[in-house]
């Protein structure tokens, strides 16, 4: 029996897990204190594995089937979605780690000691209120030149 929306909003918790499948391996998740969180039992290379999706309503019901649904792509690749999603994670905060900002901030601890305390002060604020609004969360990697130009026009008006 697929699940509704109504369905998996009323459910309480009653003192005991309670498990509620969807079909397709996904099933959501309440504790006896009536947490809900979405999972996805699949199979890989003749295992059993068991993938929390994340925590309703966060992740309400179309999202999770959209999940279920990426997943079986990935299976049919012969790829683990556990493995991808960490892969994926780790990219992020690989990427984070290369974001303008951070980049910036080294370059700033690394030339500063050069710098009169003034200067170091004026970039710093410069960077803060100029760059990092617009392209300070972005990887490197992914910055252009007319993007970069922009903003440095921004600064020099």
């Amino acid at each position: 029996m697929k699940l509704s929306d109504t369905f998996v909003k009323n459910k309480k918790g009653n003192g005991t897990v309670q498990k509620y499948a969807d079909g397709g391996g996904l099933f959501i998740r309440i504790t006896p204190e009536g947490k809900k969180s979405w999972r996805l039992a699949y199979r890989f290379l003749g295992k059993q594995k068991l993938l929390v999706i994340g925590a309703y309503p966060t992740i309400g019901l179309k999202e999770a089937r959209e999940f279920r649904e990426e997943a079986k792509k990935l299976l049919l690749k012969d790829i683990d979605p556990s493995t991808a999603r960490q892969k994926a994670k780790e990219a992020a905060k690989v990427a984070n780690r290369n974001s303008f900002e951070a980049v910036a901030h080294e370059w700033v601890a690394k030339y500063s000691g050069n710098w009169t305390e003034g200067y170091r002060q004026a970039m710093q604020y410069r960077l803060e209120t100029k760059v990092f609004p617009y392209i300070g969360k972005r990887p490197i990697s992914e910055i252009t030149a007319p993007e970069l130009l922009e903003v440095m026009r921004r600064i020099e008006t």
